[in-house]
């Protein structure tokens, strides 16, 4: 038994993997700039507390 996959659904299934690559970087990159955030934000806060003041 032969599974036949003609060019179109070839196209359109290698359509979709990049659609879900894509997706996939834009996740990865949002994530990382929010845990950079969160960190800084975290530090900044440790700093207040270390010397009692801003900056």
């Amino acid at each position: 038994m032969a599974l036949y996959i003609d060019d179109a659904e070839v196209e359109q299934l290698a359509e979709e993997v990049v659609a879900l690559m894509e997706t996939t970087v834009e996740v990865a990159i949002r994530t990382a700039i929010v845990e950079k955030i969160e960190r800084r934000k975290t530090e900044y806060a440790e700093e207040i507390d270390s010397t009692g003041r801003q900056g």
